[in-house]
């Protein structure tokens, strides 16, 4: 073999290795040449109403934490996953920036810039501009939390049920960051939005994902979230929060601040001044009975109103 023949057979094996470095780029790495679309749902609509869809989910007591560990969903923001936004080469979290922030720049590829967002949770603006995101001032939230989920079913899923459920974009919300951490893993038992308007819209959701995932529910958090959605679509009481014409709204009359006279007093809609325990925390909008251990309840004068908290100490409306 010449010389000229070698160099020929190598400048052709160069040649084919760099057409086929070039078609691995383009179909491997779609997202490093052209943005990624954003997401365009934030949850799914059932044909069913959703207190139908919350009367179906089944009601059991809150299983231990026995074994919980936030890797058992995988790495956090993981895009191997089959459910929307999935194997799109964005990270889910970039996914959910795109899609829940308005007036988004993009950078490069998938990342997020800069954008704004309207928070739902809180009724608040917030200007977002690209930092590591331990640094952000924004978050996003699990409607359902991961640690709720794995005490009400989570703990018998696959390790792909779990990676899906981590990153579905009907389970996820940006808020700030502050609202999120308030939040923890808190289920609507013990914690809903501030922003009244939009917690029929996140009622909804928890009944959606737990539906989707066959998650179950405990009997306080089925009794809140039956308060709430009862309420949707009637008209809100004036509120300092911001509210979304767009979104459901929620009726929740504010209680009036306790009077110095009688600090331990909740003056419900008729007028009438109910003295509470000592100990109670002030009443929570809403709530309509008060439990002789301190909590209370949403049942709307429901039959068995506060029968695992020692009965009713008094009825708030």
């Amino acid at each position: 073999m010449t010389r000229r023949q070698l160099a020929l057979i190598i400048l052709t094996v160069v040649a084919v290795c760099a057409v086929i470095a070039l078609l691995v780029a383009l179909v491997v790495r779609p997202g490093a040449t052209s943005p990624q679309p954003p997401l365009t749902s934030s949850y799914p609509k059932s044909s069913l109403p959703p207190l139908e869809r919350l009367d179906a989910l089944p009601v059991k007591g809150r299983a231990p934490k026995t074994g919980y560990d936030r890797a058992l969903f995988g790495i956090p923001w993981s895009d191997d996953v089959t459910v929307e936004g999935g194997h799109n080469y964005c990270d889910t979290r970039t996914d959910i920036l795109r899609r829940d922030l308005g007036a988004v720049m993009p950078d490069s590829g998938c990342a997020v810039a800069s954008g704004v967002l309207k928070d739902p949770y809180t009724g608040k603006t917030v200007i977002y501009h690209q930092v590591p995101e331990e640094f952000s001032p924004i978050q996003i939230d699990h409607v359902v939390p991961l640690l709720d989920a794995w005490q009400k079913g989570a703990q018998v899923w696959d390790d792909l049920t779990r990676r899906n459920f981590a990153n579905d974009p009907i389970n996820l919300q940006t808020t700030t960051a502050a609202a999120n951490q308030q939040k923890g893993s808190s289920d609507a038992a013990t914690w809903l939005p501030a922003n009244d308007a939009y917690r029929c819209t996140y009622a909804t959701r928890i009944v959606e994902v737990k539906a989707r995932y066959r998650l179950w529910v405990t009997e306080d958090e089925r009794e809140a979230l039956e308060g709430i959605l009862r309420q949707c679509g009637k008209p809100i009481a004036p509120s300092s929060v911001g509210t979304t014409t767009s979104r459901p709204t929620v009726t929740y009359r504010a209680p009036a601040p306790p009077t110095t006279t009688h600090p331990r007093c909740y003056r419900n809609v008729k007028g009438v001044c109910v003295p509470l325990p000592s100990d109670a925390p002030y009443p929570p909008r809403g709530a309509n009975a008060l439990c002789t251990d301190g909590s209370y309840s949403f049942s709307d004068h429901r039959r068995g109103s506060c029968a695992r908290h020692g009965g009713v100490h008094a009825w708030l409306d």
